[in-house]
């Protein structure tokens, strides 16, 4: 509830009591909560913990239905090391990323095959490209959100390319609406 209603900082509070409910009663292996858990550290900027929590859904939670969440995830976790400077871990997850992708059969069009394309290029542009990049993307995602709401993730992905478009003095965010129902997994 809170994660739709972009009240994410109070979704992170209430983490900690979240996570031990689902201990309690044996939750853990839920890939929706686990899932919405890794997007609410990827929206307030706790990397650490979204790359601990999308390591345990790659790790633990098989992806039955819901093969969706576990290729987001990746991108999630992909930023999240671009984010706290762990170059070797980015680089290695990029190749990974790509090998879980092909395994899938995802296809070269596919909305996470082309996000990962425009990661790339920003994770290995030049200083004077970076806000171009973040812009392309941007763009991209915003297309993406026009043409099909129900893309998982692209709100996420939109909100955090807002953020860096905003640091430098560019309001890019509309975020008076809540997530769609597709927002939180």
């Amino acid at each position: 509830y809170l994660l739709n209603g972009h009240q994410f900082e109070a979704a992170h509070k209430a983490l900690p009591e979240i996570i031990e409910k689902m201990n309690k009663f044996g939750l853990k292996k839920s890939i929706v909560l686990a899932g919405n858990i890794a997007t609410v550290n990827f929206l307030v900027g706790d990397y650490e913990a979204c790359v601990e929590w999308t390591g345990h859904i790659m790790k633990n939670i098989k992806t039955g239905s819901r093969q969706d969440i576990h290729r987001i995830i990746r991108i999630y976790r992909l930023i999240s090391y671009f984010e706290l400077g762990e170059i070797d871990l980015l680089d290695a997850g990029i190749r990974s990323t790509q090998r879980y992708y092909a395994n899938c059969q995802l296809p070269d069009e596919a909305f996470e095959n082309q996000v990962l394309r425009h990661l790339k290029s920003l994770f290995r542009a030049p200083v004077y490209e970076v806000k171009k990049r973040y812009e392309a993307l941007h763009i991209f995602l915003q297309d993406t959100l026009e043409r099909n709401a129900s893309t998982l993730g692209v709100e996420e992905l939109l909100i955090w390319t807002s953020r860096h478009l905003s640091s430098s003095g560019r309001q890019v965010v509309k975020a008076d609406r809540p997530l769609s129902t597709n927002g939180s997994f």
